[in-house]
Order: structure tokens, then sequence, then C-alpha cells
């Protein structure tokens, strides 16, 4: 579950984030849609863990999300200048799984569950680029 309670941002005197809050249940999927501008990217950072609030609190299972090993251990960040296209999916998969820390056994685990729930069962040996872009957004 990822929670946020009365976030606010701020970027010398502007308020980026205003007051923000809501919730994503287990299991939840959610799609965070708006405008160049509207403050998308600023939110991905507060929750990802990589920008400070000036207000309010984020927690990740419970956790602060500055408490940096425990919400690593349950989420996976995959950073724009991950260099994945030239890799398989499988390999890409893990190497993600390792930059945010998670084990090697459940790096495994996940990965079948997400393959078989992804639609992405028999693709793993492809290369990334190689992949359709049906195929990329899933991933």
């Amino acid at each position: 579950m990822i929670n946020l309670s009365c976030v606010t941002k701020k970027s010398n005197s502007r308020k980026i984030l205003d007051n923000v809050s809501f919730t994503v249940d287990e299991g939840e999927i959610v799609a965070i849609v708006g405008s160049k501008g509207s403050g998308i990217k600023p939110l991905a950072g507060v929750i990802a863990g990589t920008s400070k609030v000036n207000s309010g609190s984020i927690t990740i299972d419970g956790f602060d999300v500055n408490d940096t090993k425990n919400v690593l251990s349950r989420t996976c960040l995959i950073p724009r200048k991950l260099k994945i296209n030239e890799m398989t999916l499988e390999k890409a998969f893990y190497r993600i799984g390792r930059r945010n820390y998670i084990r090697s056994e459940i790096i495994a685990k996940r990965e079948k569950e997400l393959f078989t729930l992804l639609d992405l069962d028999g693709m793993k040996d492809k290369l990334v680029k190689e992949l359709s872009r049906s195929a990329r957004i899933r991933f």
C-alpha cells in the first residue's frame, strides 16, 4: 500500500505539490495522468524517495519512504538511463531487481509471477529492443 498524506513540495517559493493525499491499496493499479508541468515527475520523485517533501508524509507498506532499505525491498525503480535494450527481457528484469537491492531468489519468484500476469511468457530470451511496443509498455 502506498499512502500520501498532506504532501507539499516547494521549489524556491513555488508550490509544486500542494496538500496531496491519496492511497493506493495492495493489488490496485493506478495511472497518474497530467499535462506538462502538472507535477507528475515531482510526485513520482517523492514517492520513490529520490526527492524530499516540505511537509506531509509518504509510506509504502507502512514504512516511511525515507526508510530506504525497507522501501526498496517493496518497490522497483527503473531509471531512465538504465541501458536495457541490448539485454534479454530476463536479464533486464534481473538487473533492475538487483539495482533495487532485491535478493536473487525473490527476483526469480517475481519474474515467473509477473511474466505470466503481463502476458510475457515465452519472451524472456528476446532482446528488449526486439519486443513489440505493447510488450515493452507491459514490461
